[in-house]
């Protein structure tokens, strides 16, 4: 026995029960003797206000009711999905490298800017300006670059800065194959290209950022996760079309034809919705991380 409400009695084993399902960074919180007296407190708490809220009457509430056949409904398919056979040991190394060619992987990028004009006189003018050796890092050079990009180009990346995105390298690129080759014998990053021929007219580019080609080792985990949950989900679909199949359902049209349509959002920004109705309230006493 743990603690005791009203002749109620919570033991020892269900305050572990409570405390292993919560977050493990709440879990970390409940190691010394001090945060373990201040859990049983919340779960002291928490049974007060339950005898309450029943003596009252709530336990017949339809909220109530739906949030408890809700609570077991989710137990009962928590339950089928552990005793099933699912496993990550069963997501092997071919199936990894498999999803990891078909969805994951992806090639060296450079994040590429552009000054484009009819003038190549003109454009090598503005390249030996931003090749002065008074620029005291590629960073600054970079920005000099793109400002120049957004007075000079006449290209529709000049509102950008000349930011043209990411380019691949040439063998992996589609859309930008020549960029890609210029750009690509570029180094270090920072690096002014000499004027080339581009689409109409004539160009310099230089690159800004650079993302490294994707390593099958280093997202095996995140893969293997990945194909985890969503075989848990298409098993749970299974479960939950299987128990369906053994149910008799009945589902009136008319019912549904005449259900009233929700409200409109107050807002179409997602930052402006709250998180918990104003009707809902929200218990202050009983905090974030103690509650059972």
């Amino acid at each position: 026995m743990a603690v005791t409400v009203d002749g109620e009695v919570v033991t020892r084993s269900e305050v572990e029960r409570r405390i292993r399902q919560l977050p493990e960074y709440a879990r970390l919180q409940y190691r010394t003797p001090e945060r373990k007296k201040s859990y049983l407190e919340s779960i002291v708490r928490f049974e007060i206000m339950a005898d309450v809220a029943e003596s009252r009457g709530l336990g017949d509430h339809p909220a109530v009711r739906y949030a408890l056949e809700k609570r077991i409904a989710e137990q009962q398919v928590h339950e089928a999905l552990r005793t099933s056979e699912l496993s990550m040991d069963a997501i092997d190394d071919q199936v990894i490298r498999e999803a990891y060619e078909a969805s994951y992987a992806r090639p060296e990028r450079r994040r590429v800017a552009i000054i484009a004009g009819e003038s190549r006189a003109r454009l090598a003018s503005l390249r030996a300006d931003l090749d002065d050796e008074s620029y005291e890092s590629p960073e600054e050079r970079t920005q000099a670059f793109r400002q120049a990009a957004s007075r000079y180009s006449n290209h529709p990346s000049a509102p950008k800065g000349g930011d043209i995105g990411w380019v691949h390298p040439p063998d992996d690129e589609t859309s930008h194959r020549k960029l890609a080759e210029v750009v690509y014998e570029l180094d270090p990053m920072g690096a002014l290209s000499a004027v080339f021929e581009y689409e109409d007219g004539w160009a310099l580019a230089t690159y800004y950022q650079s993302r490294p080609a994707t390593n099958l080792e280093e997202r095996r985990r995140e893969i293997q996760t990945d194909l985890y949950e969503e075989r848990k989900q298409q098993q749970r679909e299974r479960i939950l079309e299987r128990w369906r199949d053994e149910t008799s359902v009945s589902i009136r049209r008319d019912v549904i034809e005449g259900l009233t349509e929700p409200a409109p959002p107050r807002t179409s920004r997602l930052a402006d919705i709250p998180l918990v109705r104003a009707d809902e309230g929200h218990d202050s006493t009983s905090g974030d991380t103690d509650s059972p």
